[in-house]
């Protein structure tokens, strides 16, 4: 799904002055009804605002920059039933912006190029204690040269230059973020959104600008913009954007699986990292490795404890020394809960699992 998206495209001077005049002004109210209002201008990827700002910096002509969640503007939630389409996303954004002011904008992606977007996929784990056991058992991911922040039971967000992903309980974010501005409307059922979304998690890869010129490389338009080389305020980070008509959802979503792989070290990145995950595979390799005795079945102890509870209440159980010298083993065999939860019995493996729609 397409959340928070980031776009941009070239306008004339003469509409410099206008559109920083009704900038940051965009903002739902009772009933549906549109009001203007002052907003902060960097807008939180929560925000049900719609984000206008002038570029006249980067390029010899200024552009305009559309930032906001077309999923909470026009839906007023964004854990299901959302967008999959930027040409649907770029019509509902244009004819919103000129039903509101005089501006006319066009509604053709060729005119319009990606600055940022953020793709999401939610699952449904059947009830919040799922998901918080969930992302416990995620409290040991690690990925290469980035900071990882864990907050038990609720999130973990891995920031990056060319991406942040996140894994959150939907339920909880709703709750912090968006459940006090949807109380104000008064004509949405909160308490049937909150049973509805109980039980989801929510895997997102918030794609940034370098990433995505890489990524669609081969469709960008080289003649995007003529730049005044000697122009002292260009930055050359900013030349070759992709145009919206070049960019296929499936690129998008297939960025998302690679990066989530590579975040929970699966056999199709790394072909020597094979991830192991039900009983009866994890003893088996135990016993192989280590025998059928004392540290065997401290092995095996030790990951049902951290498949149960998660590694914070495990590490409880052992002392400082005996827990990350027998997780070290386990992790040298390969073993991993990172991309699985045991769920009724059955292992839930989040690129086979049913996404939310």
């Amino acid at each position: 799904m397409i959340d928070t998206i980031k776009i941009c495209t070239p306008i004339d001077k003469s509409l410099v002055a206008f559109i920083s005049s009704i900038g940051d002004k965009f903002v739902r109210e009772t009933k549906g009804q549109l009001v203007y209002e002052k907003n902060f201008c960097d807008i939180p990827s929560y925000s049900t605002s719609l984000h206008l700002s002038v570029d006249d910096v980067h390029y010899n002509l200024p552009v305009l920059v559309v930032e906001g969640s077309p999923h909470k503007i026009f839906k007023l939630q964004n854990a299901y039933n959302g967008f999959y389409d930027l040409q649907e996303i770029l019509s509902l954004i244009v004819n919103f912006i000129s039903k509101n002011t005089s501006l006319v904008l066009p509604n053709d992606t060729e005119k319009w190029y990606l600055l940022k977007v953020d793709i999401t996929r939610s699952f449904d784990l059947g009830s919040n204690e799922n998901v918080s056991n969930y992302i416990n058992s995620l409290s040991f991911l690690n990925y290469p040269r980035r900071k990882i922040a864990f907050y038990e039971g609720e999130s973990i967000y891995v920031s990056g230059t060319t991406n942040t992903l996140k894994i959150y309980n939907k339920s909880a974010e709703f709750i912090k973020n968006d459940m006090f501005k949807v109380n104000k409307l008064g004509t949405f059922n909160v308490e049937e959104h909150l049973k509805k979304i109980d039980g989801f998690v929510r895997l997102e890869c918030s794609i940034k600008q370098k990433t995505l010129k890489k990524i669609c490389k081969k469709n960008v338009n080289s003649n995007l913009l003529k730049v005044n080389k000697q122009d002292k305020f260009i930055k050359s980070e900013c030349l070759g954007l992709p145009k919206l008509s070049s960019i296929d959802y499936s690129i998008l979503v297939d960025y998302w699986q690679t990066e989530f792989e590579k975040l929970f070290k699966l056999s199709s990145i790394s072909p020597d990292s094979i991830v192991y995950n039900r009983n009866n595979d994890v003893r088996n390799i135990i016993v192989n490795a280590y025998g059928g005795g004392k540290m065997g079945n401290s092995l095996y102890g030790l990951f049902l404890q951290i498949k149960s509870d998660g590694i914070s209440k495990a590490r409880k159980n052992f002392s400082k020394s005996t827990f990350y010298r027998n997780f070290s083993k386990l992790k040298a065999l390969n073993i991993d809960l990172s991309s699985k939860i045991d769920k009724n019995a059955s292992n839930f493996n989040l690129f086979s699992f049913p996404e939310v729609l």
